[in-house]
């Protein structure tokens, strides 16, 4: 039986961002610069234990690319809107904390 991996990975993904959602508007000051930190580093270091460090760069693309069906997209540019995805989102991160920070 074969079965899309990729819609496995959005669906997580947006489980996990509306559970995220409802539980930081009840509990924002559990979610820090610091605990996020750590949630990336653990994030990144697992990943690195599992797949690999050669797989690292191809593994999170194919997820990406079989779960939008655009087999024919290289996994270069999957890999460049992510990185974009991760550094924007950091520095809004990073926005958002030191703004909170500030109006204390």
């Amino acid at each position: 039986m074969r079965i899309n991996t990729g819609w496995i990975f959005f669906g997580s993904w947006l489980l996990l961002v509306l559970l995220l959602t409802r539980f930081m508007t009840r509990h924002l000051y559990l979610i820090s610069g610091q605990f996020a930190f750590f949630n990336a580093v653990g994030c990144f270091a697992l990943s690195i234990f599992v797949i690999g460090w050669q797989r690292l760069s191809i593994v999170p693309a194919s997820l990406i690319r079989e779960g939008l069906h655009q087999t024919t997209l290289p996994f270069s540019v999957i890999n460049q809107v992510l990185s974009i995805w991760l550094v924007v989102g950091g520095g809004l991160i990073a926005v958002s904390n030191f703004r909170s920070r500030s109006t204390e």
